[in-house]
Parts: C-alpha cells; structure tokens; sequence
C-alpha cells in the first residue's frame, strides 16, 4: 500500500460533500442533475451508463479511489454522493488484509438506515474496482437507497460483500461495527492472543509485515465468526451476484 494510506487509519479520509472527482480536483455538486453537467463537460459517460456503488470502507476517500483508478489506468472522474441505504449497516470483514488493517464490510440490518457514500462508476472503473477486491463480492444491496439531497431514489445499487464473514462477539452473536483500528484492537485483544500489544501504527506494521501473524489473525477471527454462527452472514448470501 502506499505511503499515503498509513493502515492504522484506514477506512482513510472519506469524501467531504457531495461532487465529482475529477483527477486530484473535486467539484462540489449539490444534485444529480449537476453531477451530469459535471460529466458532460468532462466528456465521460453520464450517469444513466454507470453503475451506483455503496462504499463502506476506503471506498469512500476519494483520494483513495483515485489512487485505484490511476494504478489501472481508469478514468479519473467519479461521482460521489451521500445517500441513505435501507436493511443493512457497516462492521468488519473477518480477515487481516496485506495492508495490516480489518477492512470494513457490510452487515445486514433489517429496519436500519445507514448514511453511505455511493460513487458512480463506468465500466472500465467497474472492472478495476473489482479486481482490487478479491475477498468480496459484489452484489445487489439489499434494501433500498436515497441520495441525500432531494431524496432521488438510487436504481441498481450494488455492494461489495465479504467472502469471509463478518467479525462477531463471541458471547453475543453480534457483528462488531466498524470504528478505528485502535478501537477495534481493544475489543479483539481480549478474545485473541494472538493480537500483538502496542499502538495501532505498530500493531499494523507488524501485521503487514508478517505473512504468518496476518494468518493467525485471520484464523482467529474466523473462529470468533464460528464460536456463535447467527444472522451475521446472511447478506453474503442473500444478495444476487453482479460479477
């Protein structure tokens, strides 16, 4: 991972409003109809030609997006805006990435709301989103979603889902929800020995750094998602499959 994305804070800095992402510049954009302008005047395909992603992880900063697209050689314009998604809220995958960090995932919810972003993407972003999530999966969100402003309903919404569950209390069943790193070391330390001691910077660098403790960790979580099975998977299954 880049030197700009320290793992100790990731999910990294999320978009500040809504707009487009042009390169490293970002237009504000307070409607649909003025994201289209947006694209027009850049030349790239409008809104009706892309795909309207739900981003609960890094997904969301779009300097982090941007880095994606520019290491595929995608295009660099993206829309990103704040919608509400129905039945589902945001946990952790149960997995250790290569960075060091627990990535966020989404968790079912029925009945919830949760705040998103969503970007829109075209197909060439599309396919270079997907390959750089090879433990999710990407799907139909559950429920339904709304932009923020004006209340626009959101049509074919997608997310990705973890292949590898969700991170769970053992002694409840319940998906653990996504805060910082730091925060959820001091949750895991209890229910995983094999967690090392010390600040999120260094617990992350040694987690990256070291292929084994990444698996032991990993293995860990998968037990803690195995100590009480409950509704924690049902959105990886539950959603049709869009790649």
């Amino acid at each position: 991972m880049s030197d700009a994305f320290p793992p100790h804070l990731y999910p990294f800095r999320p978009a500040e409003h809504d707009g487009v992402m042009i390169g490293a510049a970002y237009v504000p954009a307070r409607s649909l109809a003025e994201v289209d302008t947006c694209l027009a005047v850049e030349g790239v395909a409008p809104l009706e030609q892309r795909t309207p992603v739900l981003a609960v992880g890094s997904n969301a900063s779009p300097s982090r997006m941007l880095w994606k697209l520019e290491q595929a050689g995608a295009s660099t314009v993206l829309p990103f805006l704040q919608v509400r998604a129905t039945d589902l809220t945001v946990g952790f995958s149960a997995h250790v990435s290569r960075a060091g960090y627990v990535a966020a995932a989404p968790a079912p919810a029925p009945g919830e709301t949760t705040t998103l972003w969503c970007s829109w993407l075209d197909a060439g972003q599309l396919e270079c989103l997907d390959a750089t999530e090879p433990t999710y999966r990407r799907v139909d969100a559950p429920g339904s979603a709304t932009t923020v402003p004006g209340c626009v309903p959101v049509t074919g919404a997608q997310l990705y889902v973890s292949r590898r569950g969700l991170v769970t209390d053992p002694r409840t069943g319940d998906v653990l929800p996504l805060t910082t790193q730091a925060d959820l070391h001091e949750v895991l330390r209890p229910l995983l020995p094999a967690l090392p001691c010390g600040d999120a910077p260094d617990v992350c660098a040694l987690l990256a750094e070291d292929a084994e403790l990444r698996q032991s960790m990993t293995d860990g979580l998968q037990e803690l998602l195995r100590a009480r099975p409950g509704s924690a998977d049902r959105l990886v299954a539950a959603g049709k499959e869009t790649r």
